[in-house]
């Protein structure tokens, strides 16, 4: 349960990305996790999650209006199963998981 807990400012970002009306940049920097968020347009988001040594441990883009993860960039299973439960608390029907080896929403 603690090492879950670890992971709960993840979920707890994710849901506020998600939320309507929240800020298109977000940072949020916790004791274990930097998370930074950037986009130009309420239609997608592209964010990383970066460990408490500095380390990129998650890299991916949310397409709101196909409400798709694409998994850009992933070193740890736990962070990418808490990013992929988290989009999926938000959207249970409609939320898939792609994966875009070093593709970025901001790469087309």
């Amino acid at each position: 349960m603690a090492n879950m807990d670890r992971y709960s400012p993840i979920r707890t970002f994710i849901g506020k990305l998600c939320t309507e009306g929240s800020p298109l940049n977000q940072s949020k920097r916790t004791r274990h996790w930097n998370m930074e968020a950037r986009s130009n347009t309420r239609d997608w988001t592209c964010f990383d999650i970066h460990d408490e040594d500095g380390n990129l441990v998650f890299s991916g883009n949310f397409d709101f209006w196909t409400k798709t993860l694409v998994v850009v960039e992933s070193h740890s299973p736990k962070t990418e199963e808490a990013v992929i439960s988290a989009f999926r608390a938000v959207y249970p029907e409609d939320f898939s998981v792609r994966r875009e080896k070093g593709r970025r929403l901001t790469d087309i």
